[in-house]
């Protein structure tokens, strides 16, 4: 039986109900009123019977999750003055890293967190920044530190999910995006 032949099935019932009681046969004013009472009542019945509506299991994950908001975690790579830092500040409208800094002597991984709010749904955004990546003469190792720090975080997930008892405050540290800056000469 659908949802809808249900109401009505219902709404059918409730009019039986209406017509073998009291307030059927008591009408406002004159009986030519009656069928407007009842069909305020039925029409308050129908209201609140959707506005109780069980939530099916989807509904319900859908508002938990815009509850708890998502998560977002993006590899920001490039030479030293390309505009990562900037980009960064002006995605989430505040100054999480600072600009104009003196270029790196070695490659180093920073980590960054921040909370944007975009239509009510808040994302969560962790950022990975390797600033100098293509800076030095020989870049080998620049790409064997990115390409080990992304299968730390793939293997960390795999053991997290392997276990028998999960945590379930463990969240996904996975890089879902990679921004790649290059210089615009060339």
């Amino acid at each position: 039986m659908s949802s809808s032949s249900k109401v009505h099935v219902v709404c059918f019932l409730f009019l039986l109900f209406l017509t073998n009681s009291k307030i059927a046969t008591k009408p406002i004013a004159t009986s030519k009123f009656s069928i407007f009472s009842e069909t305020k009542i039925l029409t308050k019945f129908i209201t609140l019977h959707y506005q109780f509506k069980k939530l099916t299991a989807e509904e319900i994950r859908q508002r938990k999750f815009l509850k708890r908001g998502l998560f977002l975690n993006i590899l920001v790579l490039g030479q030293t003055g390309t505009g990562k830092a900037t980009f960064i500040n002006t995605l989430c409208d505040e100054d999480i890293v600072a600009t104009n800094r003196a270029a790196p002597s070695e490659l180093n991984i920073e980590q960054h967190t921040a909370k944007i709010y975009e239509g009510g749904t808040q994302i969560n955004l962790d950022i990975t920044m390797i600033p100098g990546f293509g800076d030095f003469i020989d870049n080998k190792r620049a790409t064997g530190v990115v390409i080990k720090h992304i299968e730390t975080q793939f293997d960390n997930m795999l053991d997290e999910e392997c276990k028998i008892q999960r945590s379930k405050k463990s969240r996904d540290s996975r890089i879902h995006a990679a921004l790649y800056f290059i210089r615009p000469t060339g």
